[in-house]
């Protein structure tokens, strides 16, 4: 229970450095649409296209967010900059998103793509783009989309995945990183038409 007291409230501070600046453009940005069509003689400098692609051309460069997960482990994200999603309430789209976690048990894994978004109601974050997983156990793990749980801390991709490790190269249709239920750390699994290419070691 401390553990989940401490990740909500750092994951608080972190989230409303990012979203109450955000929540303010895209609150500016709803009331640009919605006086779209009322007619009035005063003269605007600026059109209303021209409005709208001012608020989403706002951004925040670095955002962070750290915290704990459920189980204890520590995770961090960072992104090179963030902005808000006009077409998605409490979602921020960020540009070269960085998250790191840090197990209990020593172990270390680092997940970064070419884009991705932060999603504050289903407090996730999703990573979009030539994603790459690191582990400190030696693998490395790419694909195209991944999903991160901030409070379970559990990984999981949404396409094909192709994976290097100690053992082997190893193809799959899904990749799940979670706790590992018999004890500290964390588990990679592998599933759905699983290829390995086993390095026979002489």
């Amino acid at each position: 229970m401390a553990a989940r007291r401490g990740f909500d409230t750092s994951r608080a501070v972190s989230w409303l450095r990012i979203i109450l600046p955000l929540a303010g453009l895209g609150l500016i940005s709803s009331l640009f649409l919605l006086s779209r069509g009322v007619e009035t003689d005063t003269s605007i400098p600026f059109s209303q296209i021209d409005l709208r692609e001012r608020v989403r051309n706002q951004q925040a460069t670095a955002p962070l967010i750290a915290g704990q997960t459920d189980g204890g482990d520590l995770i961090s994200f960072t992104a090179d900059s963030a902005r808000p999603d006009l077409q998605g309430q409490g979602r921020v789209l960020v540009v070269a998103p960085v998250a790191q976690l840090e197990t209990l048990a020593g172990g270390r894994i680092v997940m970064r793509a070419a884009n991705g978004a932060l999603d504050n109601a289903a407090q996730q974050v999703e990573f979009a783009g030539d994603v790459v997983v690191e582990t400190s156990g030696g693998f490395v793990i790419t694909t195209h989309g991944l999903i991160g749980r901030l409070q379970s801390g559990v990984m999981e991709t949404t396409d094909d995945v192709q994976a290097k490790g100690p053992m082997g190269q190893i193809e799959a249709g899904h990749f799940q990183l979670r706790p590992n239920s018999a004890g500290p750390g964390n588990e990679l699994l592998f599933t759905r038409g699983v290829k390995l290419i086993y390095n026979v070691q002489p």
